[in-house]
């Protein structure tokens, strides 16, 4: 048990830690009967474990804020029996009525449901219900307790005698509660509904994330993704590394790749090929939720997963982080929940991060470890045998989806370069042919790095994600690795290459030839980008099956996992990663919207998505990139590149 004034500051041990947070019998408490500001200090105790959603990649919805009041407005005098005396209560209601006057009217009860909204809590109701008789006498006798607690606080102020009056009248009052007589009054009660919770987990997230009194520097984001809590439970983890190429033909291949989509004078880094590391995982049969990761190899752990393996999907997962954070293990949660529900296996690929690694060394390690799958090298860390294109999805959430997008319009590109499909590369002293997955799918896709579209703006009711990057906002703190030096507007890449296609895939031209999509998403900040890459890739021909969840946040299936809503995003998932790798020319595409209160589906028409098109989504993304021509230089002054 704690004692705590909900009025003063709270303390950093009870904020983001609890699932419920009830409120009851403050109408006497409230300064200027303004419930608001003890709402919106009480909000924050809600549960927003940023901690677990490192390790876990989840945390809780919000939890649930439920106010329970007295309505003393309605407030009436009842008598077991009309015969019983109740001219002294009603005598002390008319006493304390001058001091109910003085504290003002405590109409605010009734505006509950309009106190929530205020803070954030849209949608919230507010029940009035008549006490049950039985607690007539509890209740009671807890008023008069109020009053007496009054006339000490009020009367006494105004010197002695003036609080005898009232305190005989109670005494009086408690006696004839005894023979029958009650005060009366309806209780209020405003619980928060699903969208009211959505909001709450929203504002949280917002403010745990993205408020600038709780930034974390990129180094410090670094340093907590790579935290690592094991791999008890039902999840097999095998580790590898993978080896770069023997020859350069692969590096040299995406560096014309990016130089032929260039449409004006892009710069950026080449980055040389590193290893890469990366994990295998499957789900563990027959293991409870606390059984230890097993001591035994990292190959071993792969011939146990392989023998867990019951169908031919294999996934090739990316996770996101903004470009500079997270890793494989934030992400095993997540991605062993899809390998148990596919009964398949994932690659789970950790690149390399922003911005000490920018543009494009994520998208070559993408690229190598994809080639990796299709054609393995003898290794003492590489423990699979090719992975067949038709049985292989990408997948990621983000950024990662970003980077799916990338590698999937890097092989069309070089496709159209050799006029042929799929396009050989030199790997490891062989031409070999990079085949496109049998399928690509996407949990809201990061593609507007400009936030210049206009759903950054339209999705603040919806979307804890703020239209801007903190990363360039006055105050975001500084550390060894950003800001950069020589210094440069975005984490990820130069400036001029902020509308490229491989950075910002809403600015892809040409889609056709791509294998199937799914893309799952919220109402959020890049929902227009999405919209603009889904409507043109399938007038492109490209079969897309297309989900958004009404009033769901960015990512919320992983933010929000025991949701409803996200148990059916994982379900929608899974089903395509299973019907793709199955059957890709039966699978069906088209779009669909899943409202928020009663999950059911409205058909919408995927051609129509959105009113922009590729080309005027462009010229808003130029515009954009403009007013990202800022960076702080080293002694904390911002400057024009």
């Amino acid at each position: 048990m704690h004692k705590l004034d909900a009025f003063l500051n709270l303390s950093p041990d009870i904020i983001g830690k609890h699932d419920v947070v009830h409120l009851r019998l403050f109408t006497v408490l409230l300064k200027h009967n303004d419930p608001v500001p003890l709402l919106r200090n009480l909000v924050r105790m809600l549960s927003l474990d940023i901690a677990n959603l490192l390790l876990n990649g989840c945390v809780k919805p919000g939890g649930y804020v439920q106010w329970d009041e007295h309505d003393h407005v309605s407030q009436t005098v009842v008598t077991a029996d009309p015969s019983i005396d109740s001219s002294t209560v009603c005598a002390l209601l008319d006493f304390v009525k001058p001091f109910d006057d003085i504290m003002g009217p405590r109409t605010w009860v009734s505006a509950l449901a309009d106190a929530f909204m205020v803070q954030g809590l849209i949608n919230s109701r507010l029940y009035r219900y008549p006490l049950p008789p039985e607690l007539y006498r509890f209740d009671t006798d807890n008023v008069l307790a109020m009053y007496e607690e009054i006339s000490r606080k009020l009367l006494d102020r105004r010197g002695k005698g003036e609080e005898e009056k009232p305190r005989k009248l109670i005494s009086a009052a408690f006696i004839d509660t005894q023979k029958g007589v009650a005060i009366c009054h309806d209780k209020s009660l405003v619980p928060v509904d699903i969208v009211s919770r959505l909001e709450t987990a929203r504002t949280a997230i917002n403010f745990r994330v993205f408020h600038p009194q709780n930034w974390l520097s990129i180094s410090e984001r670094q340093k907590a993704g790579e935290l690592d809590p094991g791999a008890k439970g039902p999840i097999w983890v095998s580790r590898t590394t993978l080896p770069p190429p023997e020859e350069d033909d692969v590096r040299q291949a995406l560096f014309t790749t990016i130089d032929n989509l260039c449409t004006e004078s892009e710069t950026y880094t080449k980055p040389v090929s590193a290893l890469v590391e990366a994990e295998w995982i499957g789900h563990r049969r027959n293991a409870d939720a606390n059984a230890p990761e097993p001591a035994i190899t990292e190959k071993e752990k792969y011939h146990c997963l392989m023998n867990n393996v019951l169908s031919k999907v294999t996934l090739l997962y990316v996770h996101g982080g903004c470009f500079f954070s997270g890793s494989p293990a934030q992400s095993r949660s997540l991605v062993s929940q899809l390998t148990s529900s596919t009964h398949g296996r994932c690659f789970s690929l950790k690149y390399r991060l922003s911005p000490q690694h920018p543009f494009p060394s994520a998208l070559l390690d993408l690229l190598l470890a994809y080639l990796h799958l299709l054609h393995p090298q003898a290794g003492p860390s590489i423990y699979h045998s090719d992975v067949p294109a038709h049985t292989l999805v990408i997948t990621g959430d983000s950024v990662g989806a970003n980077l799916c997008l990338g590698l999937i319009q890097t092989i069309l590109s070089l496709a159209r370069q050799q006029s042929r499909s799929p396009p050989m590369v030199r790997w490891n002293g062989a031409d070999v042919p990079l085949h496109l997955p049998e399928g690509v799918a996407l949990v809201s896709p990061w593609v507007d790095l400009t936030y210049s579209l206009p759903s950054f703006i339209q999705s603040q009711k919806t979307d804890y994600v703020p239209p801007f990057d903190p990363a360039w906002s006055l105050g975001f703190p500084q550390c060894s690795v950003w800001p950069t030096n020589p210094p440069r507007g975005d984490i990820y890449c130069d400036n001029s290459c902020l509308v490229h296609p491989l950075v910002n895939p809403a600015a892809v031209k040409e889609w056709r030839g791509s294998p199937p999509m799914l893309v799952i998403c919220g109402e959020e900040a890049s929902s227009d980008g999405v919209k603009v890459i889904v409507q043109q890739a399938f007038n492109q021909g490209v079969n897309v099956r297309w989900r958004q969840f009404e009033k769901l946040s960015h990512v919320f299936m992983i933010l929000m996992g025991n949701l409803e809503h996200s148990r059916i995003a994982l379900a929608e998932w899974a089903d395509f990663c299973e019907e793709v790798t199955k059957d890709r020319n039966g699978l069906r595409g088209g779009a669909e919207l899943i409202h928020v209160r009663d999950l059911s589906r409205k058909v919408v028409d995927i051609r129509k998505l959105t009113d922009l098109t590729r080309d005027s989504a462009l010229v808003m993304m130029k515009r954009g990139r403009q007013k990202r021509g800022i960076v702080r230089r080293e002694n904390g002054e911002w400057a024009k590149i």
